[in-house]
């Protein structure tokens, strides 16, 4: 693409740093990945129970909005990853980036919003109305956060690295288990000393400026398109002198049509179903035990740690 590979050196050219450009992009994947905290459910689940009482619907029927805006994104995000391939990392990284600022500005609004087309609340028609609108905002929600903006930043920094793939993709992890761990208390913070509509306008102002700006400083699709190659250098195996590279890919219609696919994937769709469940109704599953919301939201600083320990130890 045109736009993409004349802008590849504004506002500077990587390849004139000092150093391998690919541990930047190390830094700019991870704070990529951190900002879509409020598109993750651990984000969302701190502002569940003020839209519950704000829009006046009940826990199961905004659980059903989420569900349905959730599992409808993810059918979007094949799309969304052609126009990756389309038109790079930095570019697309900016659009969900924006849009993720522009349905935090809708949520802070949408029991007003709701209101606009209908007041009653004791109408028959305000809980479908109600439904329908937060199902559409958690799509967006779900869609520009959790799938857009986590995919291409994962992906940019799988790029950049071959032979280091691993130990960056540890190192990143170690940095997001811990930034989204802090997620929930940081927000509640927020919450608690705004309120829950400025907290969320407060993360579309910073997300949709400064983030934005952060990604087209930063952000860079593949290291070929500034004349490097990943990890900086070439690596030759033990019979050839060749720059590593897959022995195999995969399409999207053959990767569907394998076992090992589906042996990996519906597992973890199953895992992230109950997690997603379980996280979004968090503060009410602990309220039902008497422990109050502090702890409730602490409880991702102990798990981040052991979800690291493990991951190494494995």
């Amino acid at each position: 693409m045109k736009i993409k590979a004349a802008s590849d050196n504004i506002p500077f050219n990587p390849a004139k740093v000092p150093f391998f450009y690919g541990w930047v992009i190390l830094f700019a994947a991870t704070v990529g990945v951190l900002v879509s905290a409020p598109g993750q459910t651990m984000g969302v689940s701190t502002f569940t129970d003020y839209l519950i009482d704000a829009i006046g619907v009940n826990r199961n029927q905004i659980s059903t909005a989420y569900m349905i805006g959730t599992i409808g994104s993810s059918f979007v995000l094949t799309w969304a990853g052609r126009q990756y391939d389309k038109f790079g990392a930095r570019w697309t990284a900016m659009a969900a980036s924006l849009l993720l600022a522009f349905v935090l500005v809708l949520l802070s609004q949408s029991d007003r919003l709701i209101e606009l087309i209908v007041s009653d609340s004791e109408s028959t028609i305000f809980a479908g109305v109600a439904i329908a609108s937060m199902t559409f905002f958690f799509f967006m929600l779900r869609f520009s956060g959790q799938g857009v903006l986590t995919m291409v930043s994962r992906n940019m920094l799988m790029k950049w690295f071959e032979a280091r793939r691993g130990l960056v993709n540890g190192i990143s992890s170690v940095f997001i288990a811990v930034g989204f761990s802090l997620a929930p208390l940081t927000f509640d913070g927020i919450i608690q000393e705004t309120s829950w509509r400025m907290a969320w306008l407060m993360m579309a102002v910073a997300i949709g400026i400064f983030f934005t700006l952060f990604v087209f400083i930063f952000f860079r699709d593949n290291p070929e398109d500034v004349g490097m190659i990943p990890d900086g250098e070439k690596h030759g195996n033990r019979q050839h002198n060749v720059t590593i590279k897959p022995v195999r890919q995969f399409t999207l219609g053959e990767a569907r049509g394998k076992l090992t696919f589906w042996l990996y994937a519906l597992p973890l769709a199953i895992f992230a179903l109950y997690i997603t469940g379980f996280t979004f109704h968090l503060v009410s599953i602990f309220d039902s035990v008497d422990m109050d919301r502090d702890k409730a939201l602490a409880v991702f600083i102990p798990v981040s740690f052991i979800s690291v320990g493990l991951s190494f130890f494995g």
